[in-house]
């Protein structure tokens, strides 16, 4: 029994996590934070396929409800758990993570033959 033939088009696979860290006041978010939030989603351009998480250290999810209805305005669900990203999250401050993956294969289609 042989084994299949490799393919000539490998998919290169790519992850990029994007963080905005807010300050937080009381069990929400402070003033003008949330349209701070809101442009740089729009900025980001947030579409299906990406996911966003929030990661508040160990303080407690202050501001979920907030980030939550922003990130359902593009139709997304905050993910139950961020991924790690480089330093640490200031006392006061929620960082929310936007993770985008993007696959291509490069020199595909390939109709020569």
């Amino acid at each position: 029994m042989g084994t299949a033939p490799e393919s000539v088009h490998q998919p290169i696979v790519q992850r990029n996590d994007y963080v905005l860290d807010l300050q937080t006041a009381g069990y929400g978010l402070a003033p003008g934070e949330s349209r701070r939030l809101a442009g740089w989603m729009s900025a980001m351009s947030l579409r299906y396929g990406d996911r966003v998480a929030i990661d508040d250290g160990a303080a407690g999810a202050t501001g979920r409800d907030e980030i939550a209805a922003e990130a359902g305005r593009y139709g997304l669900i905050l993910a139950d758990r961020a991924p790690v990203t480089a330093g640490q999250i200031a006392p006061g401050t929620v960082r929310v993570v936007v993770t985008r993956m993007a696959a291509k294969v490069p020199g595909c289609p390939d109709n020569s033959r």
